[in-house]
C-alpha cells in the first residue's frame, strides 16, 4: 500500500499506531504536498514501513526517492517506534525541514539512512541508522544560511559506509548521546 499525503497549503498530523506499510514499487509514505507534516508516532505502538528494490515512476521523474519521502517541513515524535527498511534508495528524506523530538526510529538504509535537504535537527528520540552511504545528513548547498545539521539530544547509534554526520555548511553537536561505526 501506499499513504500520499497531497494536501496544499495546511498542516498534516498523521498518526501512526500499529501501522505496517509495503509499497514494492514506490514510497510506502509519501508527502507530495503541505505545509508541515506532523508525523506522530502512537505511544507504546510499532510501526513499519518498507519498500521494495525498484521504484515505477514517470520518464524524466526522479521522486520519490526514499520509504518515507517528503517535499513538505516534518517533524517526528511520539512515545512509539518506527521501523523503516528502504530496500530502493534513502531511508527517510525530506525535501524541506526535518526535525525528530522524540521516538525510537530505526532505519535500515541501502543509501542514505536520514536526510532533511534544508536541515536535519535532532532534538530527543533514540535513533539508529544502517546506512549503505551516510547516515544522517543535510543537502541544501543553494543558501549558505541551510544545509546544516543540529543534535541537541537524543541516542544516535549510526553505522554507515561513508560519512556518518555530513552537512553542507556545518555539523553541530550540543548534547545527546552519538555512538558512530
Amino acid at each position: 500500500g501506499q499513504l500520499i499525503i497531497d494536501a496544499d497549503n495546511c498542516e498534516v498530523t498523521l498518526i501512526l499506531n500499529n501501522t505496517e506499510i509495503h509499497c514494492s514499487n514506490s514510497a510506502p509514505i509519501f508527502v507530495k504536498k503541505a505545509d508541515h507534516v506532523f508525523l506522530s508516532l502512537a505511544d507504546g505502538s510499532t510501526n513499519s514501513i518498507s519498500d521494495g528494490n525498484t521504484y515505477k515512476l514517470e520518464p524524466g521523474i526522479t521522486e520519490p526517492d526514499a520509504t518515507l519521502f517528503s517535499k513538505a517541513d516534518m517533524t517526528i515524535s511520539g512515545n512509539g517506534t518506527l521501523n523503516v527498511k528502504a530496500n530502493y534508495n534513502d531511508g527517510i528524506a525530506n525535501r524541506d525541514t526535518l526535525v525528530i523530538q522524540s521516538g525510537t526510529i530505526n532505519v535500515d538504509a541501502v543509501n542514505h539512512g536520514i536526510k532533511g535537504k534544508d536541515f536535519l535537527s535532532v532534538i530527543g528520540g533514540d535513533i539508529k541508522v544502517n546506512a549503505g552511504l551516510d547516515g544522517i545528513k543535510s543537502t541544501q548547498d543553494t543558501d549558505s544560511s541551510l544545509g546544516y545539521v543540529n543534535i541537541s539530544g537524543g541516542n544516535i547509534n549510526i553505522k554507515a559506509e561513508d560519512e556518518a554526520i555530513s552537512a553542507v555548511t556545518n555539523v553541530k553537536v550540543s548534547g545527546g548521546t552519538i555512538s558512530i561505526n
